[in-house]
């Protein structure tokens, strides 16, 4: 499928396929969460830019906090403990 698409859009056709697996899901909140293998990415974007985290999951199903949601309070918290 992937093959037939890149083959049919002219912008692409120079383009390779990578072979790059995942799960990928996007949230309630506009990010969007991958994983690959045991670790799970949460993508959000901030003035253009691709902000990420990683963190180990089990399952897809683990929730994730977006960086871009969390507080000055949970910064400082972070830096209490």
């Amino acid at each position: 499928f992937a093959r037939a698409v890149y083959n049919n859009i002219p912008t692409l056709k120079n383009a390779d396929i990578t072979g790059r697996a995942g799960e990928v899901q996007v949230n309630d909140d506009g990010t969007k969460t991958m994983k690959t293998g045991g670790a799970k990415t949460v993508y959000s974007w901030r003035d253009g830019n691709i902000v990420s985290e990683t963190e180990g999951a089990k399952t897809t199903a683990d929730n994730l906090k977006n960086p871009l949601s969390l507080t000055i309070f949970d910064f400082i918290s972070k830096r209490i403990r």
